[in-house]
């Protein structure tokens, strides 16, 4: 089988859960590097490079780690990374904004709320499980979210693990 697609993961650990008190400078941190539509991956990696055909990231809070996904050429998968640390050193060195962050977050948890089956599953956690509904609590975490927290999040996030599918021959 001869491809020059090539799915490319990379993993960093940030040993912050979504439980942590970290959790939304963490959850920002995502947001901003990939988990957006012109976020610095995207900026970065397809528009300043054109590296890839399409790149982001995703916040796995359960064990704590962010995962940028990419679609690529096998043969600039070194460059690839090396725009990934680029576009992550250009995050960490950028002033943020924090209000379009908590914005973000602020109208998704009022979208969610807002739908008749969040209203149904609200009912069944408050009602018969031990962790009710605690977006109120999140809106509380975001409220007091700052740059500190992101930037501490961000100085967490270390690259643990790269897998690169196909995109050679004979894969």
């Amino acid at each position: 089988f001869d491809c020059d697609q090539c799915y490319l993961e990379v993993i960093y650990d940030t040993n912050i859960y979504s439980l942590d008190e970290l959790s939304f400078g963490v959850r920002s941190v995502n947001y901003l590097f990939g988990g957006r539509a012109f976020s610095y991956l995207f900026d970065i990696v397809r528009e300043k490079y054109g590296l890839c055909y399409n790149i982001g990231s995703m916040y796995l809070g359960a064990s704590g780690l962010i995962v940028v996904s990419a679609t690529i050429n096998y043969e600039d998968l070194d460059k690839v990374l090396d725009a990934i640390d680029e576009a992550l050193e250009k995050l960490k060195n950028d002033v943020i904004d924090l209000n379009e962050v908590k914005t973000h977050f602020i109208s998704n948890i009022k979208q969610r709320t807002d739908s008749f089956s969040s209203k149904v599953d609200d009912y069944f956690l408050d009602n018969f499980f031990i962790i009710g509904n605690e977006s109120y609590k999140d809106m509380e975490k975001i409220d007091n979210l700052s740059i500190e927290q992101i930037n501490e999040a961000l100085s967490h996030m270390k690259r643990s693990f790269v897998y690169a599918f196909g995109g050679k021959k004979n894969d």
